[in-house]
């Protein structure tokens, strides 16, 4: 399965707003997701964004999972040991213990660039 993520912040920081769907390996949608974050700035929506689309993947028990996103640093940060004094360590944790019931999980970073091809 494929989840592609993307947060967006109108300023940052900013209004700020989540989305993304994951695919199966075939390209068909299988579900959608979005919501607003309010005023924030846009390392937090990304990392909301990897959040969110994690969780729903835990809820539909999807267990081999490859992620795209658009911001190399959210990338590097769920990679990475979590730091426990970074502004966004829980919401690191929080990503940290899905991935522990993912069997299989995957990321690229995809440029916007790329994405929009």
């Amino acid at each position: 399965m494929i989840l592609n993520v993307d947060g967006s912040s109108i300023g940052n920081p900013g209004i700020s707003c989540f989305g993304g769907l994951i695919r199966n390996a075939d390209g068909a949608w299988v579900h959608g997701f979005f919501g607003n974050l309010g005023f924030t700035n846009i390392l937090h929506a990304e990392l909301l964004t990897i959040y969110k689309g994690l969780l729903l993947a835990w809820e539909l028990n999807i267990k081999d999972l490859w992620c795209y996103s658009d911001s190399e640093m959210a990338i590097k940060l769920i990679t990475e040991p979590v730091d426990e004094r970074h502004h966004y360590a829980a919401i690191l944790n929080n990503i940290k213990d899905i991935l522990v019931e993912i069997d299989k999980f995957y990321h690229s970073y995809i440029s916007r660039e790329q994405r929009l091809r």
